[in-house]
């Protein structure tokens, strides 16, 4: 009997961006700098257990900074983000980061700052006329 490993997601593309993307809300400025762009083929066995209905998923990877600009103490939920693309929108913010991390309130003191490396993943692919159309948006 032979044994073997598969890895269901592999990356078949890789588009180096530039794009700055701004947000206000309510006293708190929002910069998204996107760093790369990944577009991952999704495995079979993959689409069934996570129910992706596309073959293909594109991950957007940023620095996020945050800036109370106010005067006044600020409570921010980055799962509160998301980005938009042409109608589609994107799965909520998470923290790309080895470990998981639970995204709770951050709490901003007024003329506070606060940076994250986060991500989203689009359903299927984003090609490169669409990146000039993202948006960051509030869910």
């Amino acid at each position: 009997m032979k044994s073997f490993a598969l890895i269901s997601l592999f990356f078949i593309a890789f588009i180096q961006s530039n794009n700055v993307l701004q947000y206000w809300d309510n006293g708190v400025d929002i910069t998204c700098n996107i760093t790369k762009i990944k577009v991952k083929d999704v495995s079979e066995k993959d689409r069934r257990i996570f129910a992706i209905k596309n073959n293909k998923q594109t991950w957007i990877f940023a620095s996020l900074n945050l800036e109370n600009q106010s005067d006044k103490v600020k409570i921010i939920n980055l799962k509160n983000y998301c980005l938009s693309c042409q109608n589609r929108k994107s799965s909520e913010t998470d923290i790309d980061s080895y470990i998981d991390y639970i995204i709770m309130d951050k709490k901003l003191l007024p003329k506070e700052k606060f940076t994250a490396k986060v991500y989203w993943v689009f359903d299927g692919e984003l090609l490169k006329n669409d990146l000039d159309q993202i948006k960051l948006v509030k869910k």
